[in-house]
């Protein structure tokens, strides 16, 4: 098991097939300040974290959904949720990877670019290809 200060980014469960299918993922997004733990019942650090989950079609289709904020104590590896005004002032950006914001435009960018490439050689543009010698 890796150590508290080594998570960074982990995919949480998959669940799927080759079609499609859903992971839930973690993103560290900073490190907190002391405070007070329940559990260990003393002041201990903490880490603010985003879980959230992917959707996915095939890899290239993906959108985000369920996401929440939750900080869990280093020591004892307790945590609560957050909601997104607590966890405000801590997240400078998006936590979330580009391609698991945008993979949906990007499947829709792929499904374009065949239908031009079909087109353009059912009409003959790109007959240059062809050429046998």
């Amino acid at each position: 098991m890796p150590e508290p200060d080594e998570i960074e980014d982990e995919a949480l469960f998959t669940r799927g097939r080759a079609t499609g299918g859903w992971s839930r993922k973690r993103v560290l997004v900073e490190d907190l300040p002391e405070r007070f733990c329940s559990v260990c019942e003393r002041d201990r650090p903490f880490k603010l974290y985003l879980g959230y989950t992917v959707r996915n079609v095939q890899h290239f289709f993906r959108w985000v959904t369920d996401k929440s904020y939750f900080i869990e104590c280093l020591f004892c590896r307790t945590g609560t949720v957050v909601t997104d005004a607590e966890a405000g002032p801590f997240v400078t950006g998006n936590p979330v990877r580009w391609f698991d914001r945008f993979g949906w435009v990007v499947g829709i960018g792929v499904i374009a670019m065949v239908l031009v490439l079909g087109h353009w050689l059912v009409n003959g543009r790109l007959g240059f290809l062809f050429w046998s010698f």
